[in-house]
């Protein structure tokens, strides 16, 4: 099992065992040319209603909405990143209580 992650990313996050990973996968280091990433599927939400009724304000789950997306990561080396300096990210823990999540 990994360490707790010595940043400010939060307590709880783990870091891979092999150690953070890179923001930029190796393959693509130095390089300039873009990265597709394919279309998501919002099911029936304009990507105008999603912007201002959801991001960064309300869950919202959509089911297979990212499918074609090949991320090519391991849960460990998705925590590990989550935890590098300079990467935003969110830790949400299921509570069990009236609140369901923190």
């Amino acid at each position: 099992m990994g360490s707790i992650c010595p940043t400010r990313c939060g307590s709880g996050c783990v870091n891979s065992p092999r150690g953070p990973t890179p923001a930029t996968p190796p393959s693509r280091r130095g390089t300039s040319e873009p990265v597709f990433v394919p279309p998501l599927d919002l099911q029936g939400l304009s990507e105008a209603e999603f912007l201002h009724d959801y991001w960064q304000k309300r869950p919202c789950l959509i089911r297979g909405g990212l499918k074609g997306l090949d991320l090519e990561l391991e849960p460990g080396e998705l925590a590990g990143l989550a935890c590098e300096e300079g990467v935003p990210a969110r830790i949400l823990v299921e509570t069990g209580d009236e609140a369901g999540w923190a």
